[in-house]
């Protein structure tokens, strides 16, 4: 086969670590781009040497030269992309989460079957090195028998810049689904299970709110069909640490435990600890994996260069539709569960359970909604650090919750970058500031 076309659908932030897979790969090449603004749109048509730029995803899709679509967009967008690539004769791969209901991912399924293309659920982290060790270490049976995994997300400040624009779509459920946390980066922890241990059959949630916008603290424990293991998952979000990382600052660490030892991977995407990306704990001693690479990158390309590969050697892709779909599931039924209070099936959950909510309250049901299953006692009053905003919006409430600026603060501990042309700030204590109209109206402009 001759060289891949690829057209990239979406130049935002995440793109700066999809684009490399393609870049480095002698057996694809990067000839279209597709993103609204104008601004992205030239940048990144130069960045990566395009020969074309298109504002609408329609025009890039009638492409002949691309051969290969890779969707970058917010989740809502993804069925209607992914149908119009197949009907379009396209090889697809798509961002996690595939969808935002499981309807929309057996539409997808069924289009690319039809259209005989292959669909790919981009997830990197299956693909990052020190987890394909930890799962080689496994199979070899370094750990015995695997008798639990652990796997931590912990949301930290720091990290590389972000705009607002890319955060705020993530909290409305209509454009991004129930949850930023365990729904979005969630199908990240889920697919590293899914990976270890097979299928899912039972969860059980418990899922509460920080800031009145994300989904956690949250703990989500599982079991597997066909493996005696248990699974947990647990999530934590902390501004006011602030962590190492190029990218997301996000403490991601796994730990799988067995009849003889255990295995550590100490991070991911960031980096809280000064460990091995990998350990080893077995027969009283300790085996530190210190020359992998482990950079967050690497699992991106090596995703990407196993895609290229898939379609060159007429394979089809590991990371399928039916597993995105599958895990997908994983994530809606940690929300049932919490909601309920019950173990849940993920394989019986169509993610209607939750919208159908929305169509007789009046809102789609976060987990903001989402009582916990049993009562607490009431917390412990803290120091108030900011006045509460008036407004009971959401944003409003993230930022009445943040640290105040402190006075003695020097300029230099303040990163600006710019937003819509508007100055934004992000501050090493883990607050940020911005204009309260103009975040009202972004919020407003995001709902309609």
């Amino acid at each position: 086969m001759d060289r891949i076309g690829v057209g990239i659908i979406g130049g935002g932030r995440i793109a700066d670590v999809h684009a490399p897979g393609y870049l480095s790969s002698d057996q694809a090449r990067i000839v279209a781009v597709c993103d609204r603004d104008p601004d992205t749109l030239a940048r990144r048509v130069d960045e990566w040497d395009a020969d074309r730029g298109y504002a609408d995803f329609q025009e890039l899709l009638a492409d002949p030269n691309v051969d290969l679509v890779d969707i970058l967009t917010p989740h809502h967008l993804h069925a209607p992309m992914v149908i119009a690539a197949a009907k379009s004769g396209k090889h697809i791969s798509v961002q996690k989460p595939m969808a935002v209901t499981v309807a929309e991912c057996d539409e997808m399924i069924k289009a690319c079957k039809y259209a005989g293309v292959h669909l790919r659920v981009f997830e990197n982290f299956i693909f990052y090195p020190p987890f394909v060790l930890a799962k080689q270490l496994v199979d070899q049976g370094e750990i015995g028998e695997p008798l639990s995994l652990r796997l931590k997300l912990g949301n930290m400040s720091g990290g590389w810049p972000v705009p607002l624009a890319t955060w705020l779509w993530r909290f409305n459920p209509e454009l991004a689904g129930p949850g930023p946390t365990v729904f979005d980066d969630g199908y990240h922890k889920f697919s590293m299970a899914v990976d270890l241990f097979g299928e899912i059959d039972s969860v059980h949630g418990w899922i509460d709110r920080s800031f009145g916008v994300a989904d956690s603290p949250s703990m989500v424990s599982f079991t597997f069909k066909d493996h005696p293991a248990l699974g947990y998952f647990e999530s934590a979000v902390s501004l006011n640490a602030k962590m190492r990382s190029k990218y997301y600052s996000a403490d991601e660490r796994m730990e799988i435990t067995g009849t003889r030892g255990t295995i550590l991977m100490t991070r991911c995407t960031g980096r809280l600890l000064d460990e091995a990306p990998l350990l080893l704990v077995k027969d009283g001693r300790t085996i530190e994996f210190e020359d992998l690479r482990d950079d967050w990158l690497d699992s991106f390309t090596d995703c990407t260069h196993h895609y290229i590969d898939a379609i060159q050697n007429f394979r089809g892709p590991k990371l399928t539709g039916e597993r995105g779909r599958h895990i997908l599931q994983v994530a809606y039924a940690a929300y049932i569960s919490a909601r309920e209070g019950r173990r849940v099936d993920p394989n019986h959950v169509t993610g209607e359970e939750l919208w159908e909510i929305r169509a007789t309250e009046g809102e789609m049901p976060s987990p903001l909604d989402m009582p916990p299953p049993r009562p607490r006692s009431a917390p412990k009053p803290r120091p108030v650090t900011r006045p509460v905003a008036r407004s009971a919006g959401p944003l409003e409430r993230l930022k009445s919750k943040l640290p105040a600026k402190r006075p003695d603060r020097d300029d230099e501990d303040i990163d600006v970058f710019e937003d819509d042309d508007r100055p934004f700030e992000i501050s090493d204590e883990g607050g940020f500031e911005d204009d309260d109209d103009h975040i009202k109206d972004f919020w407003e402009d995001s709902k309609s």
